[in-house]
């Protein structure tokens, strides 16, 4: 890779406030999934672990919407219960 794409990757890690961890799981992913001839910095600044954390009331939204209560798992965080879609975990590796 030339230059300028590690300058203009450097910006955007950045800017989208990375972390070292966020970041060493993007370019992990990127390496172990890359399909194409040439690196683009939005393979590696695309990449999200995050999944949305559901407030007990989105919880009961989800329901009351179609969305069965089994696909959600329970998470505890900083004492504050959430819950998230397994189906996010998965998308995002995350156990």
């Amino acid at each position: 890779m030339e230059e300028d794409f590690f300058n203009i990757l450097s910006e955007r890690i950045l800017a989208n406030k990375f972390t070292e961890e966020r970041l060493r799981d993007a370019v992990r992913h990127v390496v172990d999934n890359f399909h194409y001839k040439e690196l683009n910095v939005a393979d590696i600044v695309s990449y999200d672990r995050r999944v949305k954390l559901y407030t007990g009331a989105e919880f009961m939204n989800a329901q009351m919407n179609g969305t069965h209560c089994s696909k959600f798992e329970k998470r505890v965080i900083d004492g504050e219960i959430f819950w998230v879609l397994k189906s996010d975990l998965i998308k995002a590796g995350i156990k």
